[in-house]
């Protein structure tokens, strides 16, 4: 519609009656203001309103709306302009809504996007153990975000009593650098992350433990196991090694096996497969052709696969559920190695 003809027929409707803008607004109880830009085509007045102004200048909705009066020969030409404006407006008001939904929807996704780039595979948890001829450490998480690091120590056990040790303060080193320093039996932060950490392959690569106990100092290294990250689209699905394979446990080394007193080992090699169980722990390093293919920690359920280059590959903890990758190597192992040469 028009608004500066629906103002001046105001107008001429106000000369009409010989009124002021201002007598107009006192009778209909509106600010002078709001009545002025009524007239001056600037504002269109809300439907009860357009109502009051019917009423009182005795004329139709549609002739206010119109901004001229209807006659025999104008009713239709008019309503058909009035169709057509309320017509042209809605589709106004749908392009706006529209826009408004394609905005909404494009910042979302905008967010969505940022959200995903910005926290996908950002948080990484893995399991920290280690070992040696004197003591192991077991159960400690390591969390990794992008800004902080968090350790939650575990437990530390004497190898020769199994006895699980009191410490009250640990030192975790990467690339002989320190990097946690505290009570192990609270929670662990390290805020800045050294450049040289971001890398995290590396980092575990060179992680080790430091503690003192009773008068002396130990030192072991640490593996990490990938327990957790935020990587996975899709929730991977589970196997229940329980039901599905055996749990190794423990081996059984039969006559084949020789002793070597000086290092404590059992050791077997058939030309291609070579097998050394240390006899304390009965932890086992199964070589391939020379090279150093498992490392195999029964009692802990842990199994360790190496490539050529004595980079590791894997870590496996059978004792917790396993997806499906996990299950096939540990049952290739179970098959190729432990069947044959381990009971």
């Amino acid at each position: 519609m028009d608004l500066n003809k629906f103002g001046d027929f105001l107008r001429k409707l106000r000369k009409e009656k010989k009124l002021t803008q201002e007598e107009v607004a006192d009778i209909l109880h509106v600010h002078r203001t709001t009545y002025v830009k009524w007239e001056g085509g600037t504002a269109l007045p809300l439907n009860d309103s357009l109502i009051m102004l019917s009423d009182f200048y005795g004329v139709s909705v549609d002739e206010l709306l119109a901004g001229e009066r209807l006659t025999k020969d104008n009713v239709i030409e008019v309503h058909n302009k009035l169709l057509l404006s309320l017509l042209s407006k809605n589709r106004k008001f749908s392009k706006l809504i529209l826009r408004l939904v394609i905005s909404i929807v494009i910042f979302i996704a905008a967010f969505l996007i940022y959200y995903f780039i910005t926290t996908y595979n950002s948080i990484h948890v893995y399991l920290l153990y280690g070992e040696n001829e004197k003591v192991k450490a077991r159960d400690s998480l390591l969390f990794i975000t992008n800004d902080v690091m968090y350790l939650r120590f575990g437990n530390i056990y004497l190898n020769e009593e199994d006895k699980l040790l009191n410490i009250n303060e640990i030192k975790i080193y990467a690339n002989n650098e320190l990097l946690f320093n505290g009570d192990p039996s609270e929670l662990l932060i390290e805020y800045k992350r050294n450049t040289d950490y971001k890398k995290e392959k590396e980092l575990l690569k060179s992680l080790s433990l430091s503690f003192e106990y009773d008068g002396r100092t130990y030192s072991l290294k640490l593996f990490g196991e990938n327990d957790f990250k935020n990587s996975n689209l899709f929730e991977n699905k589970h196997i229940d090694v329980n039901n599905n394979l055996e749990k190794i446990d423990q081996i059984k080394l039969d006559d084949r096996y020789k002793y070597d007193e000086e290092k404590n080992m059992y050791y077997y090699n058939d030309g291609n497969i070579d097998v050394k169980c240390f006899a304390d722990t009965y932890n086992c390093i199964i070589l391939n052709n020379g090279f150093t293919e498992y490392e195999f920690y029964p009692n802990n359920m842990l199994l360790k696969k190496l490539d050529k280059t004595n980079e590791t590959e894997f870590v496996i903890n059978y004792g917790e559920k396993l997806d499906k990758n996990e299950y096939d190597e540990y049952k290739s192992f179970k098959e190729k190695i432990y069947d044959k040469y381990l009971r």
